[in-house]
């Protein structure tokens, strides 16, 4: 087969004249008395194809020329030519082919070492990249960050523990609450039951140290919705108009219920954008200090909400131990 880089020496270098080729291979197909389909069909190419070629459009493709030179009795070199050559101009044009060939050889073989060279050096760059990233990760996930420890407060004695005596106190005595609205409070006590069952939470707020692999564990046992402990629904609603109903002067609370989940749905977005990226790719490194003072807050502010709520409810329910 011919080789591609003779056959664009011979483009490139003016040698090829698209007419003469065409008019050279027109008068072969006639000397074998085939017409422009019948050498389509054993080219397997469409006979538009062959007609261009003798109209000098085009010329022929070089996947081609070895099986045209065979059908039309010639040799490739003649083809390109256009014309018949002697046997010293098909001499001294094969010379000229062997030495392009060589030298395209050649040439080959040198850009085939570079290119593997290059891909070589591209796959021990990436990897040293990665066992560099592996490394930093490995090196922050397990170094001890400090938090500020006059932050440290215990739920259990400021929260959860009045939480829970207040619902309690509820369960037991409906108070002055009718049948209806005891078991919407009921269905709201059992809300706040499920969003305060956490101990993993008490464990965060209270520790002071800890590394990113902990910090990752606690996600590994939260989902968002625990953390975040409001889920947008009416409930909140039923239990303010209940508690303005006993007692107008309520009022003020609910700006603070209100203000509490404001804060709740603006801080869902943050916290998705928070949560989501750290359980799901681990290392976010020093970002982890802000985040874990952001969420330690926010499980506070979720718990005192609940609180003042309960506490409500007991009191313009005239509910007592």
């Amino acid at each position: 087969m011919i080789d591609i880089f003779v056959y664009f020496y011979y483009i490139v270098g003016g040698i090829m004249d698209n007419q003469k080729i065409g008019t050279f291979i027109k008068e072969l197909r006639k000397e074998k008395n085939l017409t422009q389909k019948d050498l389509a069909g054993k080219l397997n190419i469409t006979d538009r194809a062959i007609s261009k070629w003798e109209r000098g459009i085009n010329c022929p493709d070089i996947f081609l020329l070895d099986d045209l030179s065979q059908i039309l009795d010639v040799s490739v070199i003649e083809i390109l030519k256009g014309r018949r050559l002697s046997k010293e101009e098909i001499i001294n044009n094969k010379e000229l082919v062997e030495t392009m060939s060589f030298a395209n050889k050649t040439l080959k073989e040198k850009l085939k070492k570079v290119i593997d060279t290059v891909t070589i050096s591209i796959v021990v760059f990436i990897s040293l990249l990665l066992l560099l990233y592996n490394i930093r990760g490995i090196y922050y996930s397990n170094k001890v960050y400090n938090t500020d420890s006059n932050q440290e407060i215990s739920l259990q004695d400021k929260y959860i523990n009045k939480i829970n005596n207040n619902i309690n106190l509820i369960e037991n005595n409906q108070g002055k609450y009718n049948y209806e609205e005891y078991q919407l409070i009921l269905n709201f006590i059992n809300d706040i039951k499920y969003l305060t069952n956490k101990n993993i939470e008490q464990e965060l707020i209270n520790k002071t140290q800890f590394t990113i692999k902990d910090f990752n564990n606690f996600f590994d046992n939260m989902s968002i919705y625990d953390i975040y402990g409001y889920d947008g629904s009416n409930s909140y609603k039923q239990i303010y108009k209940i508690i303005l109903k006993y007692d107008i002067n309520k009022y003020d609370n609910m700006l603070n219920y209100n203000l509490a989940q404001r804060y709740y749905a603006n801080s869902y977005q943050e916290l998705s954008e928070i949560y989501y990226p750290i359980y799901l790719y681990n290392y976010n490194f020093k970002e982890h200090i802000g985040y874990e003072i952001y969420i330690k807050n926010l499980i506070q502010i979720k718990y005192s909400s609940y609180l003042l709520i309960l506490n409500d409810i007991v009191e313009v329910g005239g509910i007592y131990e």
